[in-house]
């Protein structure tokens, strides 16, 4: 049986480099944003309830009750806050963990599939695509990294002796994948597409197919066991939050699907290593049953998010980034040793020039973060720590208050409902900006362009006009403005008491 891979001290020393580059001003850039919020507030919830749920929402669609997306990450988060405490830095901190760990599995099957030279520069490749993702609180993050164990699992198998007991945890860890989000089951689906690829019919008569697939249904099974009873609730949820996001029998939901799929490979560190696959494919293509393994996980997660993911965020890419940054790896280095043997550069020369590059990929991301702390938002102005201390001046205690949900973090000791929540009452119900805040209570109204972004309802401004009075207001390029608009308005934070006397 092949142990684990030797991994040398120069590239472990690279890959601790590369973490403990994710963590400077951790909790300041990127911008905390709505997204993140959630995740802390389900698995802190987690904690004090034992609830897999939410209490931004109350009682709206039973969101006390249970959370309709799949819980792992939510609970692996839960469990950390129960030893490290809450926070917006307890919380990417796992994520930076999570991060080192995908890092170093990416070089793991770039080595196992290639050579540790491959494996090195992909990781690094993977550190300068993803450097803001590896740092922000979402379940692609721990997605991917379940998805990379099972996919590295899959290929030792293929191997080792043992390698019965090895396929199935490589499908019990694609099975986690597929509870930690739903498109996490594209990652099984390509290895499943391998398995038909070598075996053809009677893939699925073999034994180490029926360990994968076994691995793969045991945790959706529990999850399944564990959401029955929720399934009326959770449907009503995922109906509001998510809506058209499963219309499968409509042909128009494919059609928009596939032509807005461009939309997801648009962000722009991701852009030179899609144009290094293509270009990849292109000059590989007679060598593409040497790169089988690449290229069908890469199509595989392509073609299924064209057809059946409405979303198109390019976070949901961060499974597939390794595989994208292994091939750009493939492509660049080869392309490199045959120029540097046709300017018959020594080799000597030649590595320093390559190393020297690398270098300046390395360093790029991080001085970046750097520039945009100390001289575009300024070190201070960009602390949330002292933003939501400036927040709380105006808002007593134990007071109900209603605001994006990027600031619930500060607001412990408050009942704080987030923004969605008014808008997941207007589905329901059809209710106005207005009957919602007299409905929930609500005393303090935080106004940000978040907030107007997200709400565009005229009902807003009268209402604010009409029955609450401005208590204050704080002015921050930061953290004011919604992050990738910030357009709408004026980057003020206005705070707003909500009057009872008329």
């Amino acid at each position: 049986m092949e142990g684990i891979p030797i991994i040398k001290k120069e590239h472990l020393i690279v890959l601790l480099m590369l973490s403990l580059l994710l963590l400077p001003y951790l909790t300041r850039i990127p911008p905390v944003y709505i997204d993140e919020m959630w995740h802390i507030d389900c698995g802190w919830t987690f904690v004090k309830t034992g609830r897999l749920a939410l209490s931004a929402y109350g009682d709206t669609l039973n969101c006390n009750v249970i959370n309709y997306q799949p819980p792992l990450f939510n609970l692996l988060l839960g469990l950390w806050f129960e030893l490290f405490g809450l926070g917006l830095f307890q919380a990417r901190l796992l994520i930076v963990v999570i991060s080192t760990l995908i890092m170093l599995f990416t070089f793991l099957i770039g080595k196992i599939l290639y050579n540790d030279r491959i494996g090195i520069v992909s990781s690094i490749l993977l550190f300068f695509s993803w450097f803001s993702l590896f740092r922000f609180t979402r379940y692609d993050i721990p997605l991917a990294l379940l998805f990379l164990v099972g996919f590295y699992l899959f290929l030792k198998a293929r191997r080792d002796e043992h390698k019965f007991i090895e396929f199935f945890f490589s499908g019990l860890f694609c099975g986690l994948a597929s509870i930690t989000h739903l498109y996490g089951g594209i990652g099984a689906i390509s290895i499943l597409i391998l398995f038909i690829s070598k075996y053809k019919y009677r893939a699925f008569f073999e034994r180490e197919v029926g360990l994968f697939v076994l691995g793969v249904i045991l945790p959706i099974s529990i999850y399944a066991f564990y959401l029955y009873p929720y399934l009326d609730i959770v449907s009503k949820q995922a109906s509001v939050f998510a809506p058209g996001r499963l219309d499968v029998l409509s042909v128009k939901f494919y059609l928009r699907n596939i032509a807005a799929e461009m939309e997801r490979w648009q962000y722009p560190p991701l852009i030179p290593f899609i144009f290094s696959f293509v270009i990849f494919v292109i000059l590989f293509y007679k060598k593409r049953k040497m790169h089988t393994e690449i290229l069908t996980v890469v199509f595989t997660f392509i073609i299924l998010f064209s057809l059946f993911i409405n979303n198109k965020t390019f976070l949901y890419a961060g499974a597939v980034a390794p595989f994208i940054a292994i091939a750009s790896s493939i492509l660049w280095l080869t392309l490199w040793d045959e120029f540097s043997s046709k300017l018959s550069l020594s080799a000597r020369f030649s590595n320093s020039i390559f190393y020297g590059v690398i270098i300046l990929i390395i360093i790029f991301r991080p001085a970046h973060l750097f520039y945009r702390v100390w001289y575009k938002y300024g070190l201070k102005e960009s602390n949330l720590n002292t933003y939501l201390q400036n927040l709380r001046r105006y808002i007593p205690a134990n007071s109900v208050v209603l605001g994006q949900y990027a600031y619930w973090i500060g607001f412990p000791d408050n009942v704080y409902y987030e923004e969605f929540m008014v808008t997941a009452m207007k589905r329901l119900y059809q209710m106005k900006f207005s009957e919602v805040v007299e409905k929930k209570k609500i005393e303090y109204i935080i106004v940000d362009e978040t907030l107007l972004h997200y709400q565009q309802d005229p009902d807003i401004e009268p209402y604010l006009k009409k029955c609450s009075i401005l208590v204050g207001s704080i002015k921050d390029k930061l953290y004011s403005n919604f992050p990738g608009y910030g357009t709408e308005q004026d980057g003020v934070t206005r705070i707003y008491k909500v009057r009872r006397d008329f």
